[in-house]
C-alpha cells in the first residue's frame, strides 16, 4: 500500500537530503527561477508543503494558491522512481489535502507528457506555457 504523507516544517531537516535529490531532478528540467535553498525556505516557513511518497521513493512540493474567486492546490514539483506504482494514490492524497484547505481545483504545470498521466484521473489540458529566453 502506497503511503503519502506531508512533512511538518520541524521534520524538514531529517527528510530534506533525500527529498531534495528527487526535487532537484525536476527543478533542473527547465529554469524555474527557484534554487533548492529557495524551495527549502518556502517549505520551512509554511508557504509550501513537502510530501514524501513510499518512504522516500518519491517527493513532491505543493502550494495552496488563493485567487480572488477560489483557491487551488498546485503540485509544483514531483520527482522519484517507479511513478506508475504510486502516482494515483499520491494524487488522491493531494486532492484530499486540497479539499481540506477549501480548494476548488488541483493543478500543475509541466511538460506535455504529464497530460498522459493525468488525463485518466479526470484532468484536462487547459493551457500551455511557452517560453523564450531574452
Amino acid at each position: 500500500m502506497t503511503k503519502v504523507f506531508a512533512v511538518s516544517p520541524q521534520h524538514l531537516p531529517a527528510v530534506w537530503p533525500k527529498a531534495s535529490e528527487q526535487i532537484e531532478r525536476a527543478n533542473n528540467i527547465s529554469e524555474t527561477g527557484f534554487t533548492m535553498d529557495d524551495l527549502r525556505e518556502k517549505i520551512a516557513d509554511g508557504r509550501n508543503q513537502l510530501w514524501v511518497i513510499d518512504n522516500g521513493a518519491a517527493s513532491a512540493i505543493t502550494s495552496v494558491v488563493s485567487y480572488p474567486q477560489h483557491k487551488c492546490v498546485k503540485v509544483t514539483y514531483l520527482g522519484g522512481d517507479n511513478m506508475k506504482d504510486w502516482f494515483v494514490p499520491f494524487v488522491e492524497k493531494i486532492e484530499e489535502f486540497g479539499r481540506s484547505q477549501g480548494c476548488k481545483f488541483i493543478e500543475t504545470a509541466g511538460r506535455k507528457g504529464w497530460e498522459r498521466m493525468c488525463k485518466p484521473l479526470g484532468a484536462k489540458l487547459e493551457f500551455i506555457v511557452l517560453r523564450k529566453a531574452l
